[in-house]
């Protein structure tokens, strides 16, 4: 009875010092995230003090499509690529 009480707080022990990583690890991807954020909102700001045009209008319009785009760098990769008309493998068989 002692051995499995004593395995218990072992367990108990080391899920808490688990769960204080795992919150150090959250708080730190999220400074990093307000820090990604902050650095996009100085750039939008930016770019509507030039309504987004200016000397340097072709870059300032790629940054615009890339920070307010509703499709994902991948997606947009997918989009660009030639497709080979070819339909995707199915390693299923026909019933």
């Amino acid at each position: 009875m002692a051995a499995k009480l004593q395995t218990l707080i072992d367990l108990h022990n080391s899920c808490l010092e688990k769960e204080k990583y795992m919150r150090c690890k959250q708080l730190a991807l999220m400074r990093e995230r307000n820090l990604y954020l902050e650095k996009c909102k100085r750039i939008e700001e930016v770019g509507n003090k030039y309504n987004w045009e200016g000397e340097g209008g072709e870059l300032l319009g790629q940054v615009h499509s890339a920070l307010f785009s509703q499709t994902s760098p991948q997606e947009e990769d997918m989009q660009q690529q030639p497709s080979s008309g070819a339909e995707p493998e199915n390693d299923l068989p026909l019933e």
